[in-house]
């Protein structure tokens, strides 16, 4: 765990005892190697469990310490696509045609 970071800020699947020896002070936790499945149309990479997990963690972590912006509108409680949408609109409707890029 890194500085700053308590255990109760984890998830609680994180908090258990089999999770929590990757997670000792001093010990960083170290990814695996991505799994590749090799397919016609395209590959696929797929990550161990726990490293899903941890970085679901990290996510939740620092989503409590850190201010996300108001447009974000992917997370929770910021509009979703319609509020993009939305400021999308708002912003073409002022900017003139002289101003485009």
């Amino acid at each position: 765990m890194t500085a700053g970071a308590r255990a109760d800020d984890l998830p609680p699947v994180l908090n258990d005892k089999r999770s929590a020896s990757h997670f000792k002070k001093g010990i960083g936790y170290r990814f695996s190697p991505l799994t590749r499945i090799y397919r016609t149309e395209d590959d696929l990479e797929i990550s161990a469990t726990l490293d899903s997990l941890v970085l679901k963690g990290i996510a939740i972590v620092l989503g409590r310490r850190l201010n996300p912006s108001r447009s974000c509108y992917h997370l929770l409680g910021h509009g979703g696509a319609k509020a993009a949408v939305r400021d999308v609109v708002k912003n073409l409707a002022r900017q003139s045609v002289g101003d485009a890029v």
